[in-house]
């Protein structure tokens, strides 16, 4: 009486209805609590569930990549060791003529030399 500010009497037909709400508001609410938690748990697994596919999809891609980085790497390197065994063969190559520059150089030198000695006994005769 004191909650609503009207009077009712023990016998007042509404006493009824409270006598109802007192009986059926706590197995409801149960029932509801017990409606929120079950729905809480199914997306709290489903949360879960996503997070491992997403993290099994994240890693799958990632293997992926690595995969391809390590092909082009493989490729890269391939492609180096061509470059640089071209390089060197092209050193090979410029040392060969190099050398034999030098050699007709000393050849041609010695023939000088040996001319010169030839021709120096020669005139001493």
């Amino acid at each position: 009486m004191a909650l609503t500010g009207h009077d009712i009497a023990p016998d007042d037909p509404i006493m009824a209805l409270v006598v109802l709400n007192q009986l059926l508001l706590p197995r409801v609410a149960e029932e509801v609590a017990m409606i929120l938690t079950n729905t809480n748990q199914d997306a709290l697994d489903a949360l879960g569930n996503m997070r491992k596919e997403t993290l099994q999809t994240t890693a799958g891609d990632l293997l992926l990549l690595a995969s391809q980085a390590k092909e082009m790497l493989k490729v890269d390197l391939t492609e180096a060791s061509g470059r640089a065994a071209a390089i060197v063969a092209g050193i090979e190559s410029g040392l060969r003529i190099s050398r034999a520059v030098w050699i007709a150089v000393g050849a041609i030198g010695c023939a000088v030399f040996g001319l010169g000695l030839i021709v120096g006994a020669a005139l001493e005769r």
